[in-house]
C-alpha cells in the first residue's frame, strides 16, 4: 500500500547492513535495491526483485552516493540559487526562473526523484539557462 516508503525503507535497510562506509559513500551508481519479493513491475511474469531507481530523490542519492552525495546535491542547488540571485549580468526573469527551478527540485526530490527524473525536461532547462549565462557577452 505504501510503495514509496517501502522502497526507501529497503534502501536504508541495505545501507544499515553494509555499515558506516556505505552511509558515507553510498553503494555505488550501479547498486540495486533488493525488494525482498518479486514485484509486478516488468513484462517478466515473475516480476522484478531488484530496482535501480526509487521515487524519493534524497534516498536515491543517499543510496547511490551516501551522505557526501546528498551534501553535494544540496550544495549544487543552493549554489545555483546564491550565484544567480543578485547577479547584475543576468536578466531578473532568468534569475527568478533559476530560483523557481531550485525550489522545484527541492520539493520534487521527495516524490518523483527530482533532478534524477529521466523523463523531466526541467533539468535541460536549467542547463540551458546556465549555459546561456556563461556565454561571452
Amino acid at each position: 500500500d505504501h510503495w514509496r516508503a517501502y522502497e526507501a525503507s529497503r534502501a536504508i535497510g541495505q545501507l544499515n547492513e553494509k555499515g558506516f562506509w556505505s552511509w558515507t559513500f553510498g553503494l555505488g551508481a550501479g547498486s540495486l535495491v533488493d525488494l525482498e519479493f518479486y514485484a509486478p513491475l516488468s513484462n517478466d511474469p515473475k516480476g522484478m526483485r531488484y530496482i535501480s531507481i526509487m521515487h524519493n530523490g534524497y534516498v536515491f542519492v543517499l543510496f547511490k552516493t551516501g551522505i557526501l552525495g546528498i551534501l553535494f546535491y544540496l550544495l549544487f542547488l543552493f549554489l545555483n540559487y546564491i550565484a544567480y540571485r543578485n547577479t547584475k549580468h543576468l536578466h531578473p526573469a532568468l534569475a527568478n526562473m533559476i530560483f523557481g527551478i531550485v525550489l522545484y527540485f527541492l520539493f520534487t526530490s521527495l516524490v518523483i526523484n527530482g533532478i534524477y527524473n529521466l523523463s523531466d525536461t526541467t533539468t535541460l532547462l536549467l542547463g540551458g539557462i546556465l549555459f546561456l549565462n556563461q556565454r561571452p557577452q
